[in-house]
């Protein structure tokens, strides 16, 4: 592998850990910096709305944020290229992931007029929710190339993180159920998922920088 594809996989790999661990210091504190808002049953969504004082920011951040995980996928296509077809599935569902839920969520906001969505809130919560599917579904196809018999210990969290991820996001959709004690703490469960997926990317990123110390770098000369 040439160097400057290895360096770039494994910077991708330890930024990673440190974007998961951000992004959900900075949604903490930015909620902290919204009068009247609850980390416990406010939506992450509702803190890029416009009518929040850290909007903007938000915003920006979920962009910046959506990217990343676009250039993760193609650190990860480039390092697993040799996986098969699979291999070009997964980085996809890892670019659709940054691209709905980063990207979509920074360029159009979760606003509502009268209690009624806007255009831009449909288009948000569109975008979110192919970027949610991509990352639930994503562990189905990684236990194909990381196998209970190459890597058991990833096999069985990728079984885990796929349940996980299903029970959580299920009890998260009762926010559309007014009334009840799901709908209530709508924002716990938002952020259980949120820091389910974050502990699969970084364990996913730990895998890929083990892959990395196998292999060795290309030695190319001058003709």
């Amino acid at each position: 592998m040439p160097r400057v594809s290895k360096n770039f996989i494994i910077i991708s790999c330890w930024l990673c850990f440190g974007v998961c661990i951000g992004d959900l210091m900075i949604l903490f504190f930015m909620g902290n910096r919204f009068p009247g808002y609850s980390q416990l049953t406010g939506t992450i969504s509702s803190l890029g709305a416009s009518n929040s004082p850290v909007s903007n920011f938000v915003s920006v951040w979920w962009i910046l944020l959506g990217l990343f995980f676009m250039a993760y996928a193609y650190s990860f296509a480039i390092l697993l290229k040799n996986r098969g077809r699979i291999v070009k599935i997964i980085a996809w569902l890892i670019a659709i992931y940054g691209f709905g839920e980063g990207i979509g969520s920074g360029l159009f906001k979760a606003d509502y007029i009268n209690n009624t969505m806007t255009t831009s809130a449909y288009i948000h919560d569109t975008l979110g929710g192919f970027g949610v599917i991509g990352i639930l579904i994503m562990p189905l196809f990684m236990k194909r190339i990381f196998t209970k018999e190459t890597n058991p210990s990833f096999y069985i969290l990728n079984t885990i993180v796929f349940y996980a991820g299903l029970f959580f996001s299920g009890l998260f959709l009762f926010r559309f159920m007014n009334g009840n004690f799901f709908y209530e703490y709508k924002g716990i469960w938002q952020r259980l998922a949120l820091i389910n997926n974050y502990i699969y990317f970084s364990s996913l990123s730990a895998v890929m920088l083990k892959i990395t110390r196998n292999i060795p770098i290309e030695l190319r000369q001058n003709s």
